[in-house]
């Protein structure tokens, strides 16, 4: 890695650090108003005394939801199969591995930097496909939440989520279905002072109808694969929960679980930390004491941090191609 890489990172960094520094602090208040009245001894309890074999087949679920999340970034990337699968798990575990540990999501910037300068990718193109996985997550999580409504199974807690989840659905299928019209969307919003000179947002406006000629139908499946991914989310959720001796019914876990997801998504909060463990230690308050699902928020955590562990033989080989001389797109950011 040369020198001039090395600045480039360090640079990024710092640009973003104070965003950081606001997600850690509301983070951390949050955590720390729920956490006030509840006996830190007894979330320790919970988990140390958490069944093993539950602990070891939901922990094991990361393995197939990880591969399969490097699946769906090679089907979104990929023109003509010029992305190895390899790549793209690697380029996943890093990912996530970075937005754990550096600042504003920079791990999902290195995968379009890994398209731009590995795999000659347009700088369009290369956002454009971070954008579409994040809208499928989106699109998938609120489609589960707005099912989970209509069943019936989440009871009254779920009204309140209807109108958030309705709104999310709503604008990331906008957006998924919508190539052209989302595109001239953009297009038009660079004319206001507030979004003149965002290099990504007019990068965002030329790749977006590009990305969606290269996928074709291929798109409308990856979207339906999001739907399913998440299903195994919700899975390993309602795993955690059974792990620390809930008794929560499979259908009201995969009800309830995608509200907490949703709040996960809250802006200003670090990975959702904060918000997830509100929602969790509110929806499913019935099933479990605080203390349970304040373990279970914390077993959450590890859905990042095993990936990222896995990235860490990987690292050295990957930020060379990430971090290689900025493109003339990146210069002019």
């Amino acid at each position: 890695m040369n020198k001039g890489s090395i600045q480039h990172l360090w640079l990024k960094i710092r640009a973003k650090t104070a965003s950081k520094l606001i997600s850690v602090i509301v983070s951390v208040a949050i955590l720390c108003l729920l956490y006030r009245k509840m006996d830190l001894a007894a979330i320790w309890e919970v988990l140390s005394t958490s069944s093993p074999v539950w602990l070891l087949i939901s922990m094991g679920m990361i393995i197939p939801i990880t591969l399969a999340n490097a699946l769906r970034f090679r089907w979104v990337s990929s023109n003509d199969h010029k992305t190895s699968y390899i790549d793209a798990l690697a380029m996943t575990v890093i990912s996530i591995a970075m937005n754990l540990f550096l600042p504003a999501k920079l791990g999902d910037l290195s995968k379009s930097h890994f398209l731009c300068e590995s795999q000659k990718a347009p700088l369009g193109v290369a956002v454009s496909v971070i954008v579409f996985e994040r809208l499928c997550d989106a699109f998938a999580i609120s489609s589960w939440c707005l099912l989970a409504w209509f069943s019936g199974f989440g009871g009254e807690k779920l009204a309140p989520a209807v109108v958030p989840a309705v709104g999310i659905w709503c604008l990331s299928a906008g957006f998924l279905f919508s190539g052209g019209i989302v595109s001239k969307l953009l297009t038009k919003l660079q004319t206001f002072k507030l979004f003149r000179r965002r290099v990504r947002l007019q990068s965002l406006a030329e790749g977006w109808p590009e990305l969606h000629r290269r996928l074709a139908a291929r798109g409308k499946w990856i979207v339906l694969f999001s739907v399913g991914l998440w299903l195994l989310h919700l899975t390993q959720i309602w795993m955690f929960t059974i792990a620390v001796g809930a008794r929560v019914p499979f259908a009201t876990g995969l009800a309830l679980s995608p509200v907490v997801l949703l709040c996960g998504l809250v802006p200003f909060t670090l990975g959702g930390i904060g918000p997830r463990d509100a929602a969790m230690i509110y929806l499913f308050a019935v099933y479990m004491e605080p203390e349970s699902a304040a373990a279970v928020g914390l077993l959450m955590i590890s859905r990042s941090i095993l990936p990222s562990l896995a990235a860490i033989p990987l690292v050295r080989r990957y930020l060379d191609v990430i971090l290689a001389a900025p493109s003339n797109q990146e210069a002019s950011h």
